[in-house]
């Protein structure tokens, strides 16, 4: 199965760009995991309560979203296999242990049936990571190449004596 994935370290409040590009594109944010198949749209990542994971998707492409029920968690969580969307891990800062942990973006060109995903979407798809590297890739932090350490990050590791986690 072709997929493609994009590791990062971003602080919370660098998100404000990303956002700006997905609503000039009409991407959207669903949160999951949720108590019913119907999906849960999230107006921005910082207001995102109660939510573990992030999914993109494009208004043409909501109804293309499957979920799966969690039996032995009783809720449904967005199936990225399946569905026409892109999974967003946003990674955690742990202000108490000054802890960073990895962020990624992730998506896959065909269902696990091999059936391939629509061409809109995975046009929008590389254009999202190809945007993200652009907008916070630097190369002043060799230690962690391939994995995006935006230049905030940098400073914060340094001024803070943060620590990054690849998790």
């Amino acid at each position: 199965m072709k997929k493609k994935q994009l590791n990062f370290y971003l602080l919370p409040s660098e998100f404000e760009a990303f956002e700006s590009y997905l609503k000039q594109n009409d991407l959207q944010i669903i949160g999951s995991p949720i108590e019913s198949e119907k999906t849960k749209f999230v107006e921005s990542l910082e207001k995102a309560n109660g939510f573990d994971k992030f999914y993109i998707v494009g208004k043409e492409h909501t109804s293309l979203i499957k979920t799966r029920f969690v039996k032995q968690q009783n809720y449904y969580v967005v199936d990225v296999t399946e569905s026409a969307i892109v999974e967003l891990d946003t990674g955690f800062l742990n202000k108490e242990e000054n802890t960073l942990t990895r962020g990624r973006l992730f998506f896959t060109y065909e269902s696990s049936s091999n059936t391939a995903k629509p061409k809109e979407f995975t046009e929008s798809s590389e254009a999202l990571l190809k945007w993200f590297k652009h907008e916070y890739k630097t190369n002043d932090y060799k230690d962690y190449k391939p994995i995006i350490v935006s230049k905030n990050v940098q400073e914060w590791i340094r001024k803070e004596d943060g620590k990054l986690i690849d998790n």
